[in-house]
């Protein structure tokens, strides 16, 4: 056999060997994969980083659907932590000038079946959670006019 076909065999095998670790690699079954509820509970909380509203609001500048601008930065640093004994929390990073009351904990449901999530008792409002985004809606009516409040969170 030439050289150049032992290489060919030799390199052929060395790719099998190296395809077949990495197959094993990620088939690692000691690693569950982690529950809605788990994803919710996540370690270090979810950051908001969207807010939108639909209808959209009548301002005197016009009309806003994008809520996030508006929000004050020190409250664009808080950070949403729902826990294991049913209460969310909001932790203030960055406090307000002048400062304000921390908000108490509230108390939520999480239906995982259905993906809803209630919170104080509102509505539930269906839920998309992968491992660093969160997405609700909250409903309710402003100035008469039923809207929805569209949040997107990212995991801390």
């Amino acid at each position: 056999m030439h050289f150049a076909n032992k290489l060919v065999w030799v390199s052929r095998d060395i790719f099998i060997v190296f395809a077949l670790l990495v197959y094993a690699g990620c088939n690692d079954e000691s690693d569950p994969v982690p529950s809605q509820l788990e994803l919710l509970q996540r370690k270090g909380g979810w950051n908001l980083t969207s807010s939108k509203i639909d209808p959209p609001l009548e301002t005197p500048n016009g009309l806003i659907s994008d809520t996030y601008p508006g929000i004050l930065p020190c409250h664009k640093d808080d950070i949403l932590v729902f826990s294991a004994d049913g209460k969310v929390t909001i932790i203030d990073e960055l406090l307000c000038d002048p400062p304000e009351t921390n908000f108490p904990p509230g108390v939520y449901f999480f239906d995982e079946s259905k993906k809803l999530l209630s919170i104080n008792g509102e509505l539930g409002s269906e839920v998309e959670i992968t491992i660093s985004e969160l997405k609700f809606n909250l409903k309710g009516t402003i100035d008469g006019i039923p809207r929805t409040l569209s949040l997107r969170y990212v995991g801390k």
